[in-house]
């Protein structure tokens, strides 16, 4: 089995001991490893679309095509004792790739990697988006602790692609008061529902999209989901669970097709009326 590949808080992804027929040659829009400054080629490059990418990932292959996934270029590369596996996922648009990109990164881990460029660092990995493309790029040794190699190599590489970075103008929409900035989650269908727990009693039929995003509240923090249905039906229909059964610390309200849901551990019901009220009113 090849290491497993991690993607943040999507299912993680294992890679299979299967090679397709016409998925390793050549190196597709990643670049061979002379043009990047000391590094090698490391086996075939890999190439992936949405028929075949369950061969390359366990069980997440429906979530990235919900966030509108295209094309997957797999290589890796080495440099002195490393080796780098880099995945650069290509998204029907830029704000596909921003989308996805929201819901790989960690809070709280963002710093520029490259000029005007934003990405998600973590030990012994990088997760940066720019375009309509997703870039990670990971230490295959799931046990490293530095990254500078990593992220020597992703900044080579990112630096090499076209548009803007980061999740851009995508929530713009949402209130800014009191908003904990780079907690924003873009969910692209129904299926990014279960990046929470608290959310699993919320029916699923008729989910469009949707927002996660952190807010400070007088009792510490909540986060809320901003949600989207087909119809006001649909929601009414989708909040039911929860109005019949509720749970505590988490509030929801509807407003026609929109559902607002605030979730926190120490809030009182008061501050979160409040809080998915004002939300739900923007």
């Amino acid at each position: 089995m090849k290491p497993r590949a991690r993607v943040g808080q999507l299912p993680l992804v294992a890679l299979t001991a299967m090679t397709l027929a016409g998925c390793a040659g050549k190196r597709g829009p990643l670049p061979d490893g002379s043009v990047l400054g000391g590094y090698t080629d490391v086996g075939e490059a890999e190439s992936y679309t949405g028929a075949t990418l369950y061969a390359y990932m366990d069980g997440g292959a429906d979530t990235f095509l919900e966030y509108g996934f295209s094309h997957l270029a797999v290589h890796r590369y080495g440099r002195a004792s490393t080796q780098v596996v880099v995945e650069l996922y290509t998204l029907r648009d830029a704000a596909s790739a921003a989308a996805l990109y929201s819901s790989m990164r960690r809070p709280g881990s963002e710093a520029e990697i490259a000029p005007g460029c934003r990405a998600s660092l973590g030990d012994a990995e990088v997760r940066v988006s720019r375009g309509s493309r997703c870039l990670v790029c990971r230490d295959e040794d799931p046990l490293a602790k530095a990254h500078d190699a990593v992220r020597d190599l992703c900044a080579r590489i990112v630096s090499r692609l076209d548009g803007d970075c980061g999740v851009g103008t995508l929530f713009a929409s949402l209130s800014v008061d009191g908003r904990v900035a780079g907690t924003e989650v873009a969910l692209a269908g129904p299926l990014g529902l279960n990046q929470r727990a608290w959310l699993a009693p919320l029916g699923r039929d008729g989910f469009e999209h949707g927002s996660l995003a952190t807010y400070d509240v007088a009792a510490g923090r909540a986060e809320v989901l901003l949600a989207d249905y087909a119809s006001a039906q649909a929601a009414r229909t989708a909040l039911e669970p929860l109005i019949k059964n509720p749970r505590p610390g988490t509030l929801g309200l509807r407003r026609q097709r929109r559902l607002v849901l605030a979730h926190s551990e120490g809030g009182t019901p008061e501050t979160l009326t409040a809080l998915a009220a004002r939300l739900a009113g923007q």
